[in-house]
């Protein structure tokens, strides 16, 4: 299955169509993180809940917990000097590998391919995901949502558009 994720609508507004590959809104993504926000719901077009992923710890290295049908199925971290090309999914025993940077990576669960990511030629800041098992779709559009947050810290000429030249004038 395909999806098609908009992450700079998702930024600025708190919510976005999750579009399959005519461009169609097929679910709905909604949700900011941070200590006082929620985290991301996934829920269907008629707004029931289908998967949340949310914030378990704070510090460096924050612990995040993907949720399925109110199950909590995996637990992400972050590694030190690894995270933007490996992440480990613990509980579903999912591998990430690639370029967590730029959205372009695999997801492996020993050698079957769960999803793959790409960034998107028609949208510029958005993902493409295709995901092999429709049991996975709810697990791998809210990780692949988080690890689009996790490349955004740290980056944020990637997250905000560039300031004005009137901005940097101190004199």
């Amino acid at each position: 299955m395909e999806f098609f994720i908009d992450t700079m609508e998702l930024r600025q507004t708190g919510a976005t169509p999750v579009r399959n590959r005519r461009r169609h809104p097929m679910l709905m993504l909604n949700g900011r993180l941070g200590i006082l926000n929620e985290g991301f719901v996934l829920t269907d077009l008629l707004n029931h809940e289908l998967g949340r992923v949310r914030q378990r710890s704070i510090g460096v290295f924050p612990r995040f917990e993907l949720i399925v049908d109110d199950t909590s199925v995996g637990t992400i971290k972050q590694m030190f000097g690894v995270w933007h090309e490996f992440i480990y999914v613990s509980d579903l025993n999912w591998i990430v590998m690639g370029n967590l940077l730029t959205n372009q990576y695999r997801t492996y669960h020993g050698i079957r391919l769960i999803m793959q990511a790409d960034s998107q030629t028609w949208m510029p800041d958005g993902i493409h995901l295709t995901v092999n098992a429709p049991d996975d779709c709810t697990s791998a559009i809210l990780l692949a949502i988080l690890l689009d947050h996790f490349s955004r810290i740290g980056s944020p000429h990637l997250v905000w558009p560039p300031e004005s030249p009137l901005a940097n004038d101190f004199s």
